[in-house]
Formats: C-alpha cells, structure tokens, sequence
C-alpha cells in the first residue's frame, strides 16, 4: 500500500511560502510572486492589470493547457485559503510541468475575473483546456 502522505518538510516549507505571499496586498503579492518566478529562472510577462503569464514553451499552441490561480483577495482577507494555497501549488509546479502548460496568475478574481478576462483579450488565448485552481485549502482545512 502506498503512504500518500505529504512529508512534514514539504508542509513546513509551503506553509512557509504561504505566509511569504498571503501577509500583503495585491500588489505586494504579485511582486513575491514575480520574486519566485524569478528564483525559479522562469520568463513571464506582466499585462496591463498586474496579471502574470508564464508562457509555454511548446510551439504548438493548439495544444496549450493552461493552469491559472488569481493572487488578489478579497478586502480584510489574507487569503491563506482563497487563494494563497493556489498560488503555492502553481509555484511548486513549475518545474515539473511539460513544456505545453502555460501558467497564469490573474488578478481581479474578486471583481468579476478582469484579469482571466483580459488574459484572453490580450494574449488571444484559445487554450485547449484550463484548469483553474481557486480555494484548494490549506493544510488541515
């Protein structure tokens, strides 16, 4: 049978990276997330809203898939649960995915999903799928 369980230093580490992301408005936010993008030798571009695309680096763009988590929260919240733990996930992610993922982090989710509207504006996306992480919970919840 096999342990599934996630090692107490990979939880240690993401909560760690949670509380890095989650104690700061949007803006602070984005930038952390930037910071880690940066740590992790990834491009990305920054639209007009603050939104955040790592782009795949297949060329096959028919065959994009896209995963997205939106980094704003909503007034009051520090957003550990919707939607820092996503955010966490994505980071962690990015070395591990195949090369037609493309990894987006909007912003606006909370005022009607401006940034995953203007995503598809801007970038002309068409992906073949998206999968979009909101509200993954964090740890015991």
């Amino acid at each position: 049978m096999m342990d599934d369980t996630i090692p107490s230093q990979t939880i240690a580490r993401w909560q760690s990276e949670l509380k890095r992301i989650c104690k700061r408005d949007s803006a602070s936010r984005r930038m952390a997330i930037e910071q880690e993008l940066l740590e992790h030798g990834r491009e990305y571009d920054k639209l007009d809203d603050g939104t955040l695309v790592v782009p795949a680096t297949s060329t096959d763009k028919a065959n994009t898939i896209v995963l997205c988590a939106h980094y704003d929260v909503v007034p009051g919240s520090l957003g550990y649960n919707d939607n820092g733990m996503s955010l966490v996930i994505l980071l962690n992610l990015l070395d591990k995915l195949p090369e037609n993922v493309e990894v987006v982090f909007t912003n606006g989710e909370e005022t009607g999903m401006t940034g995953a509207w203007n995503y598809l504006d801007k970038v002309n996306a068409h992906p073949r799928a998206c999968i979009n992480l909101d509200v993954c919970g964090c740890f015991d919840q």
